[in-house]
């Protein structure tokens, strides 16, 4: 299905009956939203929401708010004010009168995300029955196909059914190539899979091919940290360092690959665990804990307290340990954290 059919032609007739603006922020939120600009995503979608409201554009509705969702939980990883708000969507997308838009099946996207954010392993259950029920209503010919299976694949993972997300990927790579699709969502969960299996080589060639965006983009951004991650882990130390990013080239999704692949550096150049990297793995930490990120940011607080006592940071070290013990009562499977930050 093309499923922005119905977004171009809502385009055309908004723009037929003199709602230009509202077409032009429609055209323009998906990809403000891919290129990490979030700060106009909000006003955008804040102008885009009153406009469409206003003229009972209940679908147009589901799409906006979608892609704030997309932007805020799925990028910026901020679930503080996120998860209301797509519990919300979720309930609205479903109604009678929104069912049938295409942009609905995609919200199921965002909740995953959104309680895999808080609590990735804890809710991998929820996880699976919402993308098991989305993938039972689509098929390969679907755009999101690639989305709800890598949430899918996602929540193996989190909770250690590696082989069991291995094989669902190969099974789902399978049916997007035979409609001659690929999803670099699902090439990176596939990847991840056999990272946590100890198959680094494996894991690094199913992601040889760069996602289809446009250099710069967070997820070519994302794209290279993964594989800086997978090369030090083969001790290709030099090309890993090539290949690892500026923390500023991430949105908040990649802060915990940069963290675990800022680790696995230091092991071989303690000389990297200076001030420097130091603080940028604080303000990581500090900005996932204050956008409700809570496993990601109690596996960066491991990574950074076991990192400052390597160097004797004492200070450090023990902000990091007082973090681990805040949030542990608050996630249902921290024992999960060691395979995070290992």
């Amino acid at each position: 299905m093309n499923i922005w059919h119905w977004v171009q032609s809502s385009e055309y007739e908004l723009r037929a009956a003199g709602h230009e603006r509202l077409a032009e922020l429609i055209e323009a939120l998906p990809n403000t939203v891919t290129s990490g600009r979030h700060v106009e995503v909000l006003a955008m979608s804040e102008e885009a929401l009153s406009m469409a409201r206003s003229l009972k554009l209940t679908w147009i509705e589901v799409f906006i708010r979608h892609w704030r969702a997309q932007s805020q939980i799925l990028l910026h990883h901020d679930v503080s004010q996120g998860l209301p708000e797509v519990v919300s969507l979720l309930e609205f997308a479903h109604r009678p009168e929104n069912i049938e838009c295409p942009q609905s099946v995609c919200v199921t996207q965002d909740i995953c995300v959104a309680y895999a954010k808080i609590d990735g392993p804890g809710y991998a259950a929820e996880r699976l029955a919402a993308a098991t029920e989305t993938l039972a209503r689509i098929n390969v010919n679907w755009p999101c196909f690639g989305c709800i299976s890598s949430e899918k694949a996602d929540a193996l993972n989190d909770v250690g059914q590696y082989q069991q997300a291995e094989q669902f990927c190969a099974q789902q790579r399978k049916e997007l190539a035979k409609a001659g699709k690929r999803s670099y969502a699902v090439e990176s969960a596939h990847s991840h899979s056999l990272r946590m299996q100890g198959q680094y080589e494996k894991a690094l060639l199913k992601i040889a091919k760069a996602p289809d965006a446009v250099s710069g983009t967070t997820s070519m951004f994302g794209w290279h940290q993964q594989r800086s991650e997978l090369l030090a882990l083969l001790g290709r130390w030099d090309a890993a360092l090539a290949e690892h990013q500026a923390i500023e080239n991430l949105v908040p999704s990649g802060y915990a690959r940069w963290a675990s692949t800022w680790a696995l550096l230091c092991s071989h150049d303690a000389t990297l665990n200076n001030a420097a990297n130091a603080t940028a793995l604080r303000n990581c930490h500090d900005l996932l804990k204050k956008n409700g990120a809570m496993f990601d940011q109690a596996g960066i607080a491991m990574i950074g307290e076991r990192l400052a006592a390597l160097r004797n940071d004492q200070l450090s070290q023990s902000y990091f340990k007082q973090e681990l013990a805040m949030v542990k009562p608050q996630l249902r499977q921290y024992d999960q954290l060691a395979r995070f930050s290992n």
